[in-house]
């Protein structure tokens, strides 16, 4: 999702980010100033997703214990989560010098 940012600087920025739990992956900082826009993000973010309107109870079900594992082939697998991504915010080039110290 595309979140825009206009910092207390006045500076505006924007940037693509895939949330995570309905948050930001990582701190963001505007690229003027350094003010910390992790915050903003997060509730730009959560006012893009609906809140849900009633909460799901928990289940009341008692199951049965999980039977025994017997036997030596027994091979446990655990899946391996992706990496996350890092933030790139692009910042115009510098201005040339034009001052010639000849």
């Amino acid at each position: 999702m595309e979140v825009k940012i206009v910092c207390s600087c006045g500076q505006r920025y924007q940037f693509e980010v895939e949330p995570v739990d309905g948050r930001m992956p990582v701190e963001i900082a505007c690229p003027k100033c350094g003010a910390d826009g992790t915050a903003r993000a997060n509730e730009i973010i959560a006012e893009s997703f609906p809140h849900p309107s009633t909460p799901v109870p928990p289940t009341t079900s008692i199951a049965a214990p999980p039977a025994p594992i017997t036997g030596s082939s027994f091979v446990m697998s655990m899946a391996v989560p992706e990496t996350p991504t890092k933030l790139r915010i692009s910042r115009p080039a510098p201005p040339p010098d034009t001052n010639d110290a000849a």
